[in-house]
């Protein structure tokens, strides 16, 4: 099976599609043969990156999500019945990311990552599970998730106290989603990135203050922080056949951060 067939005929919701890792994700699935719905909660952005796939001759669609809202994540699926008839694949990529010492922490930042981060993939893993099972996807090996985790859920720093609260809750979720819908056929993995050089890591809202991403880097076994398409490959290895008997994993994409 080629590269541009392994997810023929799949339909793959990925959230957090509008940039960064959704979006490198977006195109990888569909130059794969993916019929993509890239779903962001900037719908300029999803749209931008699904018109993008569309013109080098894949197959996508945007819709706008809040992840953290029910109703958001219902009107997305709903659409994706509309429009892709079902949903084969779910890459929960959105989230949210600010560097905050434990003391600086407050409320207001702390409910929003843990809602993004974790709420929002419980979300929508329940509404894209409930449809694998209606549709009976799982007999043939579909119905997969893959939830964007990271490091920090394996070694947090003071840095990112909310952030690896917040993923470690992933993780977790990861887990035990994977042990509640195996009886389906349904797998559920993570994908563990480290530092990627995304559009939130040179954000104002991260703030990257007295450090920057080449000194990030010099304490990377690989020696440089990774760039969005290199989580690309692992993604499509957790939509595909490939993957059948693996769940509840988590595999590091990280040049070497985490080792265990």
């Amino acid at each position: 099976m080629t590269e541009f067939t392994r997810l023929q005929a799949r339909r793959a919701v990925i959230t957090g599609g509008g940039s960064g890792i959704g979006a490198a994700i977006a195109r990888g699935y569909a130059a794969a043969g993916a019929e993509v719905l890239v779903a962001d909660l900037d719908e300029s952005a999803a749209s931008a990156v699904a018109a993008a796939i569309v013109d080098s001759g894949g197959r996508a669609i945007a819709h706008a999500v809040d992840v953290a809202d029910a109703a958001s994540v219902s009107a997305l699926f709903e659409f994706a019945d509309e429009e892709l008839g079902g949903v084969d694949a779910l890459v929960n990529a959105a989230g949210v990311l600010q560097r905050q010492g434990f003391l600086e922490v407050d409320e207001a930042s702390w409910d929003l990552t843990i809602r993004v981060n974790s709420l929002g993939p419980l979300l929508c893993t329940q509404a894209a599970a409930r449809r694998f099972i209606d549709q009976g996807e799982a007999t043939r090996g579909a119905g997969k998730i893959v939830n964007i985790c990271s490091t920090s859920s394996r070694k947090p720093t003071g840095d990112f106290t909310a952030y690896a609260a917040s993923k470690a809750a992933l993780l977790s979720l990861t887990q035990s989603t994977a042990k509640g819908l195996a009886p389906h056929g349904i797998t559920v993995n993570g994908i563990g990135p480290g530092i990627v050089d995304t559009p939130i890591w040179r954000s104002d809202a991260l703030t990257l203050r007295d450090r920057t991403l080449d000194d990030y880097a010099a304490q990377i076994p690989l020696g440089r922080v990774s760039v969005p398409e290199d989580l690309i490959a692992t993604a499509i290895f957790l939509a595909a056949d490939d993957s059948n008997y693996m769940t509840g994993q988590l595999l590091m994409v990280d040049g070497g951060m985490v080792m265990v």
